[in-house]
């Protein structure tokens, strides 16, 4: 059960570093954020779709262990 918790937060703790590395680009600082996001659009998608669907399967499975 615990487990679910560490990785739920290593992956967001994974999401702030890349998030925090954006900003030290020039392109974040010369204010091209909109070129900055369109060039990683697709692994940006992917983690946050990856961090929904394992929140996700984590509540159904603390759900589904509770019933039994």
């Amino acid at each position: 059960m615990y487990f679910f918790r560490i990785q739920d937060l290593c992956i967001l703790f994974a999401v702030i570093v890349i998030i925090l590395l954006f900003f030290n680009t020039y392109l974040f600082q010369a204010g091209l954020v909109t070129v900055l996001i369109s060039k990683f659009k697709v692994p940006i998608l992917v983690v946050f779709s990856y961090f929904g669907l394992s929140i996700a399967r984590h509540v159904w499975e603390l759900v589904c262990e509770s019933f039994s």
